[in-house]
């Protein structure tokens, strides 16, 4: 029966697009040069693809994490237990996100003036949850 729950052949293929999900994804350990964003946006894009719910996707990310990043993220599902993706994703950003770029972001929400368009509105938000995200992790380090 298609759509059986039970078929091996539907669990197989379930298996075989995680598969080629993770592997595409890559690896993230945490190291300076590595860059968080782009990481999570291949890490969607290879979800996307391969048709994954997000909880799908987040539980390859954490399988997918290495060395500082692994810690990291045992460490918050110790502290939090399992976030969503988005929540994920978040503090990931903040957290693996360089000291310069942190500093780059800051400078630049600080000389925004006013928002003009709906587009410049979402970066203006989006500048606001990395600075407030960081200060949460900078806070909880000291």
């Amino acid at each position: 029966m298609l759509g059986d729950p039970n078929d091996t052949t539907l669990n197989k293929f379930s298996d075989i697009k995680m598969a080629t999900a993770a592997k595409a994804i890559g690896e993230f350990s945490g190291k300076e040069e590595e860059n968080e964003k782009s990481w999570i946006e291949a890490a969607e894009t290879s979800g996307f693809i391969a048709q994954l719910d997000n909880e799908s996707l987040l539980r390859i990310v954490l399988l997918a994490l290495r060395e500082d990043a692994r810690e990291w993220s045992n460490c918050m599902i110790r502290e939090r237990g399992i976030l969503s993706w988005s929540n994920f994703k978040e503090e990931f950003i903040a957290r693996f996100m360089s000291r310069k770029r942190i500093d780059e972001s800051l400078v630049e929400f600080i000389q925004i003036t006013q928002v003009k368009t709906y587009g410049e509105y979402l970066y203006f938000l989006k500048l606001a949850r990395i600075i407030v995200a960081s200060a949460r992790i900078e806070a909880r380090s000291v």
